[in-house]
């Protein structure tokens, strides 16, 4: 599902759009021309759907042989879960955080806190979290490119250590996706795990709420000053708006963030 020229919406679950295994993440493609990325993993393995997101990448007319990398958000098991299925499909390049990198190439289950979360019955008993080799390449404010785009990498801890959420400068606009640093609706997930730190959430927040994305509050506040038309009384054809409120959904469900990171907590006892 395209949510922009450069963006594909391509897996997810029951916070989602249920294009792909219910405990899934929402999982992006960037579209970069001669290279693609994927950003996020899904849980992978037996509980995952690997084979129906590089299907869902083809049916929205994307060559799987261009996809050069996997971008990881942060190690929880529904983000980074099947990077090993994405590098025995693809051949791909996993890159992520340091944290994240050595914690997925041992397979480290206590580090992501997955037996709490198995034992409160959000992953099944059988689950195993598979290694997978992994680049440690992103540093905060550092970038890379995927073809002709600029990918930037911001540390945003606070829902976990080794957390990062990516800018994405694209053609016609710049988008943010920020993994779970904000849920739909302005709200964050504090965990009761010991790498979510309050503090760091509110810090992370605040400093991406400085970030100018398309959608951000200082983008819309710009549009509004060179718009010829009153703000209040400008209005968007039918199919545009249905586009708006599609992206809206999705970006806030699943962290392609858009608006601005005004947040309410919800405290769960869940993890990994």
């Amino acid at each position: 599902m395209r949510l922009t020229n450069e963006i594909a919406l391509i897996g997810g679950g029951n916070y989602g759009f249920n294009l792909s295994a219910p405990l899934d993440c929402h999982i992006y493609l960037i579209d970069g021309g001669d290279e693609l990325a994927i950003v996020d993993a899904g849980i992978g393995g037996p509980h995952g759907a690997t084979g129906e997101i590089l299907a869902n990448i083809e049916a929205d007319g994307y060559d799987l042989n261009k996809v050069k990398y996997l971008l990881l958000t942060h190690y929880h098991a529904d983000h980074a879960g099947g990077s090993a299925d994405f590098k025995r499909e693809l051949g791909l390049t996993v890159l992520a955080s340091p944290l994240c990198a050595q914690t997925l190439a041992i397979g480290d289950e206590d580090i992501i806190s997955l037996p709490f979360a198995k034992a409160s019955g959000f992953y099944p008993a059988d689950y195993v979290f598979e290694p997978c080799p992994a680049e440690g390449a992103f540093a905060d404010g550092k970038s890379i490119n995927v073809g002709r785009l600029k990918i930037t990498a911001y540390e945003t801890n606070g829902h976990s250590r080794g957390h990062f959420s990516f800018l994405v400068e694209g053609s016609d606009r710049r988008s943010l996706i920020s993994g779970d640093l904000v849920f739909f609706g302005g709200t964050i997930i504090a965990q009761n795990i010991p790498d979510c730190i309050i503090q760091e959430y509110a810090a992370s927040c605040q400093r991406m709420a400085t970030v100018d994305f398309d959608g951000s509050r200082s983008s819309i506040e710009a549009k509004r000053q060179r718009s010829p038309t009153p703000w209040s009384r400008r209005r968007m054809p039918a199919s545009s708006r249905l586009v708006s409120c599609v992206l809206k959904i999705s970006c806030a469900l699943c962290g392609f963030a858009a608006g601005s990171l005004k947040v309410r907590t919800t405290w769960v006892d869940r993890c990994g």
